[in-house]
């Protein structure tokens, strides 16, 4: 039986994962960064570092995260893949820009904005291909 709407706890589930994986992805570089790349400079050194390098780290890990976790809620309901992946996006821009404002303040957003967009925009086709991937699959929701 099919659902009459899209799955919206497993997208919540899956804006909220995509951000960790982020996290996760942009900790691991600087990790790497910091003990084999650039070993022994100041925190300050890697904190500027991290600035610029999280944008972009965000728009190439994102984009994976996003067509794996897109496929995943096209999978999980066919019928509403497409929905499912505009939703997760817009929930991850939504909270994204939340943890922006939260953090660097509306100045700290409109100095991002061209990188934001960039990577927003990304995320976006990601989604789209994650969960048109799913044409002539089987739902795993059934």
């Amino acid at each position: 039986m099919t659902s009459p709407r899209p799955p919206f706890l497993r997208i919540l589930a899956a804006v909220f994962l995509a951000q960790v994986l982020i996290i996760a992805a942009t900790a691991a570089y600087m990790l790497s960064y910091s003990n084999l790349i650039a070993p022994g400079q100041g925190q300050a050194f890697y904190l500027d570092h991290v600035r610029v390098a999280a944008p972009l780290i965000s728009i190439v890990a994102g984009a994976a995260i996003f067509y794996v976790l897109a496929f995943w809620l096209g999978r999980a309901s066919i019928e509403h893949r497409m929905a499912s992946a505009l939703l997760f996006w817009l929930g991850f821009v939504l909270l994204a820009t939340a943890i922006t404002i939260i953090v660097d303040g509306l100045r700290g957003l409109a100095d991002a904005a061209p990188i934001l967009i960039a990577s927003h925009i990304v995320k976006l086709a990601a989604a789209f291909f994650g969960a048109r991937a799913t044409i002539g699959a089987h739902s795993i929701a059934s």
